[in-house]
């Protein structure tokens, strides 16, 4: 089930962010943002960080993406 939902710009700024559910911090965006850039190449859809999934996808410049515990 999906706790929250967040849109991020290529730079890592959060445009928009809604927790559904308190299940995570706000740290939660940091942690994806930093396994993102790390990754060379395609990202993949989804990027599990040890805790949870996030479910995301990059278009142009901004990544759109759900948290899911």
């Amino acid at each position: 089930m999906i706790s929250q939902v967040f849109i991020l710009s290529s730079k890592g700024d959060h445009l928009i962010y809604k927790d559904f559910r308190g299940e995570a911090g706000n740290d939660i965006v940091s942690i994806f943002y930093e396994k993102v850039t790390a990754l060379t190449g395609d990202q993949p859809p989804v990027v599990m960080t040890g805790r949870c999934n996030v479910d995301c996808f990059r278009g142009n410049t901004l990544y759109v993406c759900a948290f899911e515990s």
